[in-house]
């Protein structure tokens, strides 16, 4: 049971650090704005800079040091996917509700199952 889990959370963390990068390269294409401007530029490097080492972290530490200190990366994990994910509702964007959600869960179900 614990293979497939860290195996799925490994998964849903590399997605967010695809999808960070993909917006700090490329703002419009997350932000539906057809000419992002100075402002959503930085803050989609803002999100970038804080969801891609957290997401990295996220993805490896389950696997090479399973304990508490990975417990509570996981769970400040899953707190940013629940955020992204609220933000997602706010803004109708239902795949990123579904999205964030779902790591937010898979994140804390793995932080139980490691910490």
């Amino acid at each position: 049971m614990l293979i497939p889990l860290l195996f799925l959370n490994a998964v849903t963390a590399v997605v967010g650090v695809v999808f960070a990068t993909v917006a700090a390269v490329h703002p419009a294409s997350l932000s539906y704005s057809p000419s992002p401007d100075r402002g959503e530029r930085m803050y989609a490097w803002m999100h970038a800079a804080k969801a891609v080492p957290l997401g990295v972290l996220a993805a490896s530490l389950p696997l090479a040091l399973p304990g508490q200190a990975t417990m509570f990366c996981l769970l400040g994990a899953a707190l940013s996917q629940a955020v992204d994910a609220a933000v997602g509702w706010s803004r109708g964007s239902w795949g990123m509700t579904a999205v964030g959600a779902a790591s937010a869960v898979v994140h804390v179900v793995t932080a139980v199952a490691v910490g």
